[in-house]
């Protein structure tokens, strides 16, 4: 999560060259087109439609005994982009039900703050783990925070975030491919 979908752009790119260079299977549905040229086989950037049936079907008829990954870059432009939501919805839950399926869903804090009162979002979300990319997440709402302090005002850039294992936050600086190492601001 971030407060601007944009500032989670280098961090999610770094993180799928990441789960490449470990030859993770990994599957990418992005609607808003940020991922397109990176050489994924399994990314889907239009008729989500049918990639939500057809994945559904995949996962729902082959035993999956290995990791996978799901990529979903702004589940709430998805959700609108799908010409009925239960497409999404069985999709989710079919991921719900298997243990080696993980979710990775990028949004940014005020579009998913609206879905996290869904059934799926409390299923296979919830609020009490997550990363926050850049400044703010002290403001969010979605993310439940047990450990607050003032440090967490700062204002961050889009490297810097924090990681949220059982509402206990911990800055971190994130993985990035994608700059030289002067290029980043601290």
């Amino acid at each position: 999560l971030s407060n601007r979908i944009t500032d989670t752009t280098y961090f999610v790119r770094s993180l799928i060259e990441e789960f490449k260079v470990l030859n993770q299977n990994i599957i990418v549905i992005d609607p808003f087109n940020f991922f397109e040229g990176i050489n994924i086989q399994n990314y889907y950037n239009s008729n989500f439609d049918v990639v939500c049936d057809k994945l559904t079907t995949y996962l729902r008829q082959n035993t999956i005994n290995e990791d996978i990954y799901i990529v979903i870059n702004s589940i709430s432009t998805l959700l609108q982009k799908v010409s009925d939501a239960s497409k999404v919805n069985n999709l989710l839950d079919t991921i719900r039900t298997n243990d080696y399926i993980h979710l990775i869903v990028i949004d940014a804090n005020g579009k998913i703050k609206q879905l996290s009162f869904e059934q799926w979002f409390m299923n296979l979300i919830g609020n009490n783990n997550g990363i926050w990319i850049g400044r703010g997440i002290t403001d969010s709402g979605v993310i439940r925070i047990a450990n607050t302090n003032k440090d967490m005002q700062n204002n961050y850039n889009k490297y810097m975030g924090y990681l949220v294992i059982d509402n206990y936050a911990s800055l971190v600086k994130f993985i990035d491919f994608y700059h030289e190492e002067g290029d980043i601001d601290e």
